[in-house]
């Protein structure tokens, strides 16, 4: 497959490529980015709860929950976001890195991050901790990073980027 594909520029990759891929696209594990304790709003699901429905186990609870998003991407041109590493605003810890990569499609390291409150997205001053121990400047972002209108999944949108 290799030798068929060499032409093309096909090559070999590890789960890496694609935990980046899932980064920039906003795709959630369950456990590492979200869990037991959110709501599907504050993981951004919202989307999939149809409160219309007359009636569903949860429904009750969902009716009064706290509608804040707690997930969101973040993009850093200083270095590596150190997973589990805090994210501050103003130098106060206000949440921490679930998953962190380079893109190259975005020519910077990028992350998803868990806030501990909703409000903390519109603070300043946003920084995070690094692979090597540093605090270095960053932005929140939302996600998914690019492809708002969700063109590549649907096959609207088939340009290749160009390689780092």
């Amino acid at each position: 497959m290799l030798k068929a594909g060499a032409a093309h520029g096909l090559c070999v990759c590890g789960l890496d490529s694609m935990d980046i891929r899932r980064i920039e696209a906003g795709i959630l594990n369950n456990v590492s980015d979200m869990d037991e304790t959110m709501n599907p709003f504050q993981a951004g699901l919202g989307v999939f709860v149809d409160m219309k429905k007359p009636d569903f186990i949860g429904k009750a609870a969902l009716a009064n929950a706290d509608r804040g998003v707690l997930l969101h991407g973040l993009k850093c041109a200083d270095g590596e976001p150190y997973i589990h590493g805090e994210v501050c605003s103003n130098g106060k810890p206000v949440g921490r890195v679930t998953a962190a990569a380079w893109s190259p499609y975005l020519k910077c390291e990028t992350a998803i991050v868990r806030l501990e409150n909703a409000n903390s997205r519109s603070a300043g001053g946003i920084t995070v901790r690094l692979r090597d121990g540093t605090m270095k400047p960053a932005s929140l972002v939302d996600l998914p990073m690019y492809d708002l209108n969700k063109a590549i999944p649907r096959g609207l949108d088939k340009t290749i980027p160009d390689r780092a």
